[in-house]
C-alpha cells in the first residue's frame, strides 16, 4: 500500500480523465489503483466468476467451440 501522499498524487494525476467503464474501469478499479498500483474490482471479478461458472455458460462455450471446429467458414459469416 502506498503512503497517503502517494495515493493523493495518483488520484490527482487522473483528474479530468474520461475512461469510465462499469466493467473495466469503475470507481473500485480507480480506488484500488490509487492505493496499490493495481486496478482491480472484487465486485466485477465476483460477477465474472459467477457468470462463467454456470452450466449454461459452459454449454454455450462448448457449442461455439464445436461450431468453429466443424463448420466451414463462409464469406460474410461471423
Amino acid at each position: 500500500m502506498k503512503s497517503a501522499d502517494a495515493v493523493i498524487d495518483r488520484a490527482e494525476a487522473r483528474i479530468g480523465e474520461r475512461a469510465f467503464s462499469i466493467v473495466f474501469h469503475n470507481c473500485e478499479h480507480f480506488s484500488s489503483w490509487c492505493k496499490t498500483g493495481i486496478s482491480n474490482s472484487d465486485q466485477v471479478n465476483a460477477i465474472w466468476k459467477a457468470t462463467m461458472s454456470t452450466p449454461d455458460f459452459a454449454r454455450y462455450r462448448a457449442d461455439k467451440l464445436l461450431i468453429n471446429i466443424f463448420e466451414p467458414k463462409w464469406p460474410g459469416r461471423r
